[in-house]
C-alpha cells in the first residue's frame, strides 16, 4: 500500500493532522517506521512512539505527551491526541487528530515542582526530598557494585 496524503493545518500553536486514506492499519506503522519518525523523538520518548503506533489500530482516543525536535533543532514537548476512523466492517480509514506544542506549560509545571521542594530561605532541597536523592545515590551505586 502507498500512503496517499498527510494534511497537516496549523492554527496558533496547535497542528491538526488528518492522514492514512488508505485502508489497513498496518502501513501507518510501516509509514511511521519507514520515514524514519524516531530521529525526530527524544531517545527517551521512542517507546511512546511505538505505543502510539500500536493504539492506531484500536476504535479508541489514544495520544502521548513527548519531546519532538522543532526546526531549531531544539526538543520541545507535543501533546498528541488521536483517533483512527474506521469503516462499517473495521476497516481502518484514516487517522484524524491534533499536535500541540506544551513546551511552555511542561516547563512551568517543572519550574513549580522544582519551587515546592526547595527549602524558600536558603533555595536547598526539603528534607523529604533530600532523603529520597540520597537514597535513589544509594541504590544505584549498590546495584552497579553488583554488576
Amino acid at each position: 500500500m502507498i500512503l496517499k496524503k498527510i494534511f497537516v493545518s496549523r492554527q496558533k500553536d496547535k497542528y491538526y493532522i488528518q492522514c492514512i486514506e488508505k485502508r489497513d492499519a498496518k502501513n501507518i506503522a510501516d509509514f511511521m517506521e519507514k520515514r524514519a519518525i524516531k530521529k525526530f523523538v527524544h531517545p527517551e520518548d521512542y517507546e511512546k512512539i511505538d505505543t502510539l503506533i500500536s493504539n492506531m489500530k484500536k476504535k479508541d482516543i489514544f495520544g502521548a505527551q513527548l519531546r519532538l525536535l522543532n526546526k531549531y533543532e531544539i526538543y520541545n514537548w507535543y501533546q498528541i491526541r488521536a483517533k483512527t476512523i474506521f469503516d462499517e466492517n473495521g476497516i481502518p480509514l484514516r487517522t484524524i487528530g491534533r499536535i500541540e506544542n506544551i513546551d511552555d506549560a511542561i516547563n512551568e509545571k517543572n519550574n513549580l515542582l522544582d519551587l515546592a521542594n526547595r527549602d524558600g530561605l536558603t533555595g536547598l532541597y526539603n528534607k523529604k526530598i533530600s532523603e529520597n536523592l540520597i537514597k535513589e545515590l544509594i541504590d544505584k551505586n549498590l546495584l552497579s557494585d553488583n554488576d
